[in-house]
């Protein structure tokens, strides 16, 4: 997983879809939620989730419920300060010392089965301080060079919410700060959370809404991957002959922002000079929103009509100096994209919940909207930079290369479901949705997808062994 990435949940093999109070957003990943603002998750399976969600939920949905301030009376002030070190690895890749990095005997060439080392032997080496190739003594002294390039990496969260609840209501506003440093030179992480949330119960009438604003900004996530992999370079690449810590200045003197400080000049990178001149950085802006209205037309029965909206801004530079090796260009590169983009999605909802004697009925139908639109603008230089670090298209030394993209797509929906029991031992789950989407042609745009289900309690119907408490039969 690159740095700063989030979580890769699966349901069954897929990806489930997020939804956050009701609200499927498209442009939320786990990763832009503040921990101290959930108050629960659930797992939402099967063709109930196609059925709410459709096509969407399909894998499955992740059901997350916020804190609205639903706690003690009065007013409440929270402080939480959470920080975790990361010592590193539990174990480093063992590899061997005892031979040069070169092939077939021989020192130099780009592998690593050279020379012996040890045992007195001298070859015409790279010298990180005089940049000089002089006739040394070929030895391990760089054993540890992946384990002297980590740093200490820790992540910290502080967060501040004040909640007040009363007769008719609550609300809640929260704070979170995350600050990450990564194990890798340059990779660090920054973000911010605000969030505002709140409830309104009067007579017949109940409201709840939330207002969510993110900021993330990674510096670097480079540091995985066979090409900007750090491993690859220290611990399968470069041999053991030279300590990665020599090469720390990492520009020659002289030619900074033009030659690399290192001993191969064709392959790979000195790793100092990668962390601080091979970016690949991100700055995300992401405003969430949703309003839920209901109104209890009898005890059994309620209308709700439910709205969500989440817009973002997404802006990755990526770039490297002149001289490297293995990157985008070896004669500079500069690259920027921004992306844009909402998703809304609007629901009018019909929920019943009716016992008569031991049958019951608890179902709902309703109607949909989602809409979504995207767009880009994407430019990275040619042929290098006419001016060493100098990051900008302006600095490209043939024309820049421009594209541009935009995509929109809604979805209308009628859907329903409804649950028949009897005497809490026999169910029926019925299910059945038709979305009409804009992106297919008018003869294909329409389809319907329904389900039906049927399941027995058999702990209510026979008597079971103590140690089985439980028991169901499910059929689909």
């Amino acid at each position: 997983m690159e740095f700063g990435e989030s979580p890769t949940i699966k349901l069954r093999g897929q990806s489930p879809l997020v939804v956050v109070d009701g609200v499927p957003y498209k442009n939320l990943a786990l990763k832009d939620f503040a921990a101290d603002d959930i108050e629960s998750i659930d797992v939402l399976k099967g063709a109930t989730a196609s059925a709410l969600y459709g096509e969407r939920g399909a894998a499955g949905a992740i059901m997350i419920t916020t804190k609205k301030g639903l706690g003690e009376e009065g007013l409440n002030i929270d402080l939480n300060s959470k920080t975790m070190f990361f010592a590193g690895y539990l174990a480093f890749p063992k590899v061997q010392s005892a031979y040069s990095h070169g092939l077939g005997g021989k020192f130099g060439d780009n592998y690593v089965w050279g020379d012996k080392l040890d045992i007195g032997r001298t070859a015409l080496q790279y010298d990180p301080y005089s940049y000089e190739w002089n006739e040394r003594e070929l030895t391990s002294k760089g054993k540890n060079n992946y384990k002297n390039f980590l740093q200490t990496s820790f992540v910290t969260n502080n967060n501040v919410s004040v909640s007040q609840k009363g007769k008719y209501g609550s609300v809640r506003g929260s704070m979170t700060h995350v600050h990450q440093k990564g194990q890798y030179p340059n990779q660090g992480m920054d973000k911010g959370n605000f969030s505002l949330g709140g409830t309104m119960n009067y007579k017949a009438f109940s409201m709840d809404a939330g207002l969510t604003y993110n900021k993330n900004v990674i510096s670097n996530t480079n540091g995985k991957g066979y090409s900007s992999s750090y491993i690859y370079d220290m611990v399968i690449w470069g041999g053991t002959e030279f300590d990665v810590r020599d090469y720390k200045d990492y520009w020659v003197k002289g030619k900074e922002n033009i030659q690399q400080n290192w001993y191969d000049n064709s392959w790979y990178d000195n790793p100092w000079f990668k962390s601080q001149e091979v970016v690949d950085s991100y700055d995300t802006d992401l405003v969430t929103g949703y309003a839920n209205l209901s109104y209890e037309i009898r005890p059994w029965l309620k209308a709700m009509v439910r709205g969500g909206i989440d817009a973002y801004t997404t802006k990755n530079k990526w770039w490297n100096a002149m001289s490297a090796n293995y990157a985008w260009n070896k004669h500079g590169f500069f690259g920027i994209n921004r992306q844009s983009g909402f998703s809304a999605n609007t629901d009018g909802i019909m929920l019943a919940n009716k016992s008569f004697g031991k049958f019951s009925v608890d179902g709902l139908m309703g109607l949909s909207m989602y809409y979504t639109s995207d767009d880009f603008v994407r430019g990275t230089t040619s042929k290098g930079l006419n001016t060493p670090g100098f990051y900008s298209l302006n600095a490209s030394v043939d024309p820049a290369k421009v594209s541009s993209g935009l995509t929109r797509m809604q979805t209308n929906s009628i859907y329903g479901k409804a649950t028949l029991a009897w005497d809490n031992t026999y169910y029926l789950d019925v299910t059945g949705r038709n979305d009409w989407t804009s992106t297919l042609s008018a003869d294909e745009r329409s389809y319907f997808y329904p389900s039906l289900a049927g399941s027995i309690i058999v702990s209510e119907i026979i008597s079971l062994p103590k140690f089985i408490d439980f028991s169901k039969i499910r059929a689909f």
